[in-house]
């Protein structure tokens, strides 16, 4: 089997912020931005019945165009209070995709809204003594191979199509990171938490003449959680 594939890709962006000072240490940071993302693909894909054959037994044109549009609006406001810090923001977005089958046609088109909180609040104990709370809420879509349901199969028992229809993950991130700066070096601990909701992951179908098919579809949840300890000490002589 020969392959042969063309890729697009582009990414363009306009984006506008307005910075003004919040009180005597601080500052609101608002903007705008509105995003477009191109993936273009084009594959001849040639099947051989021997690897000296000079003409393929069949050869089969696919590809796909998947356009995503994001429109956002943000906040972030910045503020200390003598030893405390905080830190507060919050992203709205519209996103629209639209993939498209180069060999038939067809379109998926899939309109989802998603809000973005985020918060880091920190505070300072004196004597090198410092902790900081951050959350933060993430988002991961899909690639577009795993979207794309017209893929050639070169084995009629086992197949591989994927899922237009999938949606976006999305990730809740928690974490602290505690720190003492001492004469001798810094310590530092920093526990961490992360929840995923709607993971995508490969399931496996087979039907009643044997026919496997591979795909993909939202049905997974990962939570992830651990904690890093770092300490640093000063250099002593030529030993750090």
């Amino acid at each position: 089997m020969l392959e042969d594939r063309d890729a697009e890709n582009t990414d363009t962006y306009l984006q506008a912020d307005y910075v003004r000072p919040l009180g005597a240490e601080g500052k609101l940071d608002v903007g705008v931005r509105v995003s477009r993302r191109r993936h273009g693909e084009d594959a001849l894909v040639r099947v051989f019945e021997a690897p000296d054959a000079a003409d393929p037994r069949e050869a089969t044109r696919t590809g796909f165009r998947y356009d995503e549009t994001f429109r956002s609006v943000y906040a972030t406001a910045d503020r200390r209070f003598g030893k405390l810090g905080v830190q507060l923001g919050v992203r709205a977005e519209l996103a629209s995709t639209d993939f498209t089958v180069a060999r038939t046609g067809e379109r998926f088109v899939n309109d989802y809204n998603s809000i973005f909180p985020s918060a880091n609040i920190s505070y300072d104990f004196g004597g090198g003594r410092s902790i900081r709370f951050a959350y933060s809420k993430r988002i991961g879509r899909p690639w577009p191979f795993i979207l794309n349901p017209d893929v050639p199969a070169t084995d009629s028992l086992n197949r591989y199509v994927g899922n237009p229809e999938l949606q976006p993950n999305y990730t809740h991130s928690f974490g602290l990171d505690l720190s003492w700066i001492g004469s001798h070096g810094t310590l530092r601990l920093g526990p961490y938490y992360r929840h995923t909701v709607d993971q995508w992951d490969r399931i496996r179908y087979v039907d009643s003449l044997g026919v496997s098919t591979l795909t993909w579809a939202n049905v997974a949840a990962i939570r992830t959680y651990g904690t890093t300890l770092t300490a640093s000490l000063r250099p002593a002589g030529r030993i750090g």
